[in-house]
């Protein structure tokens, strides 16, 4: 049996962030949540130059465009040849999913 595509899911509001991971695994996608760059001394690893195994381990990326970093962290996922959703907010639940859904399939394709 084939696994569920995994989404990347970077947005620093917990709330936000929890919202869209159950609404991904609801739609039967494996979800991964990471608050991305918090301040100076918890930076992310992927724009360090150094490895990120949630990135290494996903099919797509959920970025909140918000972040002061997300032109950086954009770079370092597609870097990894991973396709990257920029997310406004608030988060729209269905064009989420329909964006979602476009991205996999053409991945898969």
């Amino acid at each position: 049996m084939k696994s569920p595509p995994c989404v990347l899911v970077v947005e620093p509001d917990r709330f936000e962030r929890d919202r869209l991971g159950m609404w991904l695994n609801d739609a039967g996608y494996e979800v991964w949540l990471c608050p991305g760059p918090q301040d100076a001394a918890h930076a992310c690893i992927a724009l360090t130059g150094h490895s990120c195994a949630l990135a290494n381990g996903a099919d797509v990326v959920v970025l909140d465009r918000d972040l002061s970093d997300a032109p950086a962290l954009r770079a370092s996922y597609e870097g990894l040849g991973l396709p990257v959703l920029g997310l406004d907010r608030p988060a729209e639940r269905r064009a989420l999913l329909q964006d979602l859904f476009l991205v996999i399939e053409g991945k898969e394709r």
